[in-house]
């Protein structure tokens, strides 16, 4: 059978490529530097929060789940109003 793991590794480092030199600086040409404070508080409360649900190493998927997930779930509210700006 083919182990497709390294073409999902290559995947996911592409995606983060995308956000890191695309999205992100797209987001940052579209919001104010009060919404971009707001923005880095929210990811700050996410990783905080991960951080006391999911204590100790190796755990690291798990956090990253779940501060993306809580990210989603807020940028139903703040990403509309800083992309529609």
């Amino acid at each position: 059978m083919f182990d497709i793991t390294p073409i999902v590794k290559a995947l996911f480092a592409l995606m983060g490529a995308v956000v890191v030199y695309i999205l992100i600086p797209y987001i940052k040409s579209k919001s104010t530097v009060e919404q971009q404070q707001s923005i880095n508080g929210w990811i700050k409360i996410a990783v905080s929060a991960a951080e006391q649900l999911y204590a100790g190493s190796g755990r690291g998927e798990e956090k990253k789940t779940y501060v993306l997930n809580f990210l989603a779930d807020k940028a139903s509210s703040w990403t509309r109003r800083v992309l529609t700006r």
